[in-house]
């Protein structure tokens, strides 16, 4: 999943940082999913923060996920 949004966040031209500042969310939760999502992929955020990076990615959680 990590994956997914890395690829959307880089059609944006942003970073984690700019992510998590528009977000409203701390920079080190985005660094903390990444290294999670090397050794399981399949790693998710909190709904709540889900929602949070989909709006600044301008998609919807599906998208984000994957799916």
């Amino acid at each position: 999943m990590y994956a997914k949004y890395a690829k959307l966040r880089d059609a944006l031209g942003m970073t984690d940082a700019k992510v998590a500042e528009q977000a409203g969310i701390i920079p080190t939760v985005l660094s903390e999913w990444k290294r999670r999502a090397e050794t399981n992929p399949d790693t998710e955020l909190s709904f709540g923060n889900m929602l949070k990076v989909a709006k600044v990615l301008k998609c919807d959680l599906d998208e984000l996920a994957g799916k």
